[in-house]
């Protein structure tokens, strides 16, 4: 249309230039008529010049409109290119950025404007490049059938993107004779998409695990009575190898799996009333026969088909069943106990009310049971047997355990004696009280103790007479070896000696059994006294060696005594008993010793509680020995190993026991180790007080022995 307009301008121009000159060429006056017509196509000219003035001005108006509203659709292009929410990208044939929208600059944390001239394939994770460059010369010829998803390094972290694109330009031809090309490049981020997805696979998986080892059955199955699925845990509980298996053995639920099939349409029945069934109980059968309880919860359930099934969980409570079993039999058992027992049992809350009783007659309470219930001990019972049971139950209460205590009651006129021990019952606060009449028990203390008495004062008498007997024998026995021993001196022939030794060796014997009875005596009746004195150690060694030396010699018998060099010089104690002790011990050992040795070995021990010295005396021989079954007899009164009258070895069996009775009354202990015919080691260990000065130096010499040891 402008085009028009400027020819038909240059037409009347020139038409008007036309005129001009005519009219400027002195060829005359122009006629009035001339003028006139002139002076029309004039103004027309004006007029039609008028026009395009106007049209040019419209031209203008619209040209500066079109250019404001291209400007606007520039910007809204630029904002929609920006803020798309997925990323823009402009790539030439290389793969480099030609441009990029800040969407995808957010993205990867870059700004938009900075991201021309980089290559596309920086922005990827490195363990995703070889995949991207493998593929994108074909994703460049034909962008419109490609899709691509890889990781690209976002600002916080890999980000999953899917990557689609169209041809945004093409360029002049290449060298190759193919044009070049240039792609936009649409890019999606799908992170949230894998990560549910990926979410998604976890649930799943874990929910398989929890199926596969969860510790209760799991089970789908149709109404019909037949398994959709069972998990390994029904299987093994159910006794198949596996899940497979069970599904292939049982189709059908209530006749091969029910022991009751009556509850299997029970539970139909209430899965379909109610739509579930809680902790449903019922006892299943194993492929075998043997039987085991189960406990069902379930619930009717609609699969994606619209089919009816059963969803549920089951729990093995085959052992459960087996304990309230046992526990109905325990309670059975323990009411018929109760109810045969013959005493009374009481029952009494926090409050000390009798809440329950029982008693097998009326006539073991001084009142009808009911007029105990309600009732505290105090109002039916004396004060002192109240006070006795609040003292017992605080104790019960506070600490557990059992407390007994006992009291006396009247009775229809006679005095009774009871026992009550009271328990606490589970709750922790309820009372159980026992109650026992033991008056055929306190009559028979009693006779008990009149008869001990009877027996003390005879053994004190017993005492008092062998006393009495030993010194009345004693008396002539002494002038009957004095005698004897004058008689010695005179001239007496072979015969005549011997005799006169068997006197006197009868005598010696008779006067050792005298003073073993009169100790024995002594010490049963309590009067046996142990004296504390100062003694030097290595003079009770020395007593021994000189009083047994002649006998060991005779019988050619090494006899020798050994101590340990830290015993102390100086101990306190009753030296008078342990001389008595090792007479009687190394006495023994040269009697039952026909060769070899005989030793008396003294050693220290660690001190005892309270600091006091131990010293553990030894006496080893080389004699006959003691037989195994014999040990356990040997300090008894009167018992000897060798039982016959034509013993060899002579004695009244009294100095083994006057020794462990010694032994005991200084608070000491004796063990015997024996072998027979190879001999015996007797070991006694007595406690002293350390001597004034010494008891430092013993302290540290302890001390010291500790520190190097």
């Amino acid at each position: 249309m402008i085009k028009d307009d400027q020819t038909r301008l240059r037409q009347l121009r020139e038409q008007a230039k036309a005129r001009l000159s005519q009219a400027s060429e002195p060829t005359g006056e122009l006629s009035q008529e001339e003028f006139r017509e002139l002076l029309h196509d004039y103004q027309v000219h004006q007029v039609e010049l008028e026009l395009q003035n106007e049209e040019l001005r419209s031209v203008l108006q619209e040209l500066e409109e079109t250019k404001d509203q291209l400007a606007l659709t520039r910007d809204r292009y630029i904002r929609l290119f920006n803020d798309v929410p997925v990323g823009y990208l402009v790539v030439d044939h290389s793969g480099v950025i030609v441009q990029a929208n800040q969407t995808f600059a957010d993205m990867i944390g870059k700004d938009a404007h900075r991201l021309h001239g980089v290559s596309f394939s920086d922005c990827i994770i490195p363990e995703d490049r070889g995949a991207f460059h493998g593929r994108y010369r074909a994703f460049f010829k034909h962008p419109e059938e490609k899709e691509l998803e890889f990781r690209l390094r976002g600002k916080n972290g890999e980000l999953h993107v899917r990557c689609t694109a169209k041809v945004e330009a093409e360029l002049p031809t290449s060298s190759a004779g193919e044009p070049w090309k240039r792609i936009l490049l649409v890019v999606q981020d799908i992170s949230s998409r894998v990560r549910a997805e990926q979410a998604l696979r976890d649930s799943e998986r874990q929910y398989r695990e929890l199926y596969e080892h969860a510790p209760v059955g799991i089970f789908e199955s149709t109404p019909e009575g037949r398994f959709l699925a069972v998990n390994p845990e029904y299987a093994r509980i159910a006794g198949y190898s596996s899940p497979e298996a069970m599904m292939a053995g049982i189709t059908n639920i209530t006749r091969q799996l029910y022991v009751h099939p009556g509850h299997r349409d029970l539970l139909n029945r209430m899965l379909r009333d109610d739509g579930h069934a809680r902790n449903f109980e019922t006892e299943l059968k194993h492929p075998d026969g043997t039987t085991f309880w189960v406990s069902v919860n379930t619930r009717a359930n609609r699969n994606e088909r619209g089919e009816m099934t059963h969803v549920g969980f089951l729990t093995d409570i085959t052992e459960r069943k087996l304990a309230e079993e046992a526990l109905r039999k325990s309670e059975e058992r323990y009411k018929t106990i109760v109810t045969s027992m013959n005493d009374l049992l009481f029952v009494i809350d926090p409050e000390d009310r009798f809440i329950d009783i029982h008693c097998q007659s009326i006539d073991q309470l001084f009142l009808p049971p009911r007029e105990f219930l309600g009732k505290t001990m105090a109002q039916v019972m004396p004060e002192s047997v109240a006070e006795s049971y609040r003292h017992a139950a605080f104790t019960v209460r506070r600490d557990g355990g059992s407390q007994c205590y006992e009291y006396p009651l009247l009775l229809n006129g006679e005095e009774k004696w009871f026992q009550a021990c009271l328990n606490l019952h589970s709750d922790e606060k309820t009372i159980i009280a026992s109650v026992r009449d033991i008056t055929e028990r306190k009559l028979a203390e009693l006779a008990l103790i009149q008869a001990k008495e009877h027996a003390e004062a005879a053994n004190q008498a017993k005492s008092e007479f062998l006393a009495n007997m030993s010194h009345e024998i004693r008396t002539p026995l002494s002038g009957i070896m004095g005698m004897m021993q004058l008689l010695r001196t005179t001239s007496l022939d072979a015969e005549q000696g011997s005799y006169v030794q068997l006197a006197v060796t009868s005598a010696e014997r008779l006067t050792r059994l005298l003073s073993d009875i009169l100790d024995l005596s002594r010490v049963e009746a309590g009067a046996m006294e142990i004296r504390e004195s100062e003694f030097l150690t290595q003079d009770v060694c020395d007593s021994v060696t000189d009083l047994f030396s002649i006998t060991a010699r005779d019988k050619h018998i090494a006899l020798e005594c050994i101590m340990d060099p830290g015993i102390p010089h100086h101990l306190i104690g009753d030296d008078t008993r342990v001389r008595q002790i090792l007479f009687n011990l190394v006495g023994n050992a040269l009697k039952f010793t026909d060769n070899g040795s005989v030793r008396l070995q003294l050693t220290t021990l660690s001190p005892a509680k309270g600091g006091d010295v131990r010293i553990m005396f030894s006496i080893s021989d080389t004699g006959i020995g003691i037989p195994a079954d014999k040990l356990g007899r040997l300090f008894n009164p009167f018992v000897q190993v060798d039982g016959s009258y034509t013993r060899p070895y002579q004695g009244a069996g009294l100095g083994l026991t006057i020794v462990r009775r010694l032994v005991e009354l200084m608070d000491g202990n004796i063990s015997v180790e024996s072998m027979e015919g190879r001999g015996t080691t007797v070991h006694v260990v007595l406690p002293f007080k350390l001597a004034g000065s010494t008891e430092n130096a013993w302290a540290k010499s302890v001390v010291g022995a500790e520190k190097t040891s």
